[in-house]
């Protein structure tokens, strides 16, 4: 039988975690300085138009993370799951 570290992954599910906060802290640090940029000439407008295409980038890998993140949650809570099922249907060896 196939045997997971499922410390291990919740290690990994913790760290995902943990990174999607810091990059959805990097993109609202982005759009801030892009709030406080003025509209004085087109280069302020272009470098408006660029901090937010980043902001809304790093905000998306913020997303994907915490989904991957709940994704492994789910999956590592099904295999305890099946791994306690298989130890009180299955007989030693």
């Amino acid at each position: 039988m196939l045997k997971v570290d499922t410390a291990r992954m919740e290690a990994q599910i913790t760290q995902l975690n943990e990174i999607a906060k810091q990059l959805d802290g990097i993109a609202s640090r982005v759009s801030s300085v892009n709030r406080k940029l003025g509209w004085r000439s087109s280069v302020d407008a272009n470098v408006r138009l660029r901090l937010l295409g980043y902001s809304q980038g790093v905000s998306g890998l913020s997303n994907k993370s915490a989904a991957l993140s709940g994704a492994l949650n789910t999956v590592m809570g099904q295999y305890i799951r099946a791994e306690e099922k298989a130890k009180t249907t299955l007989p030693s060896n």
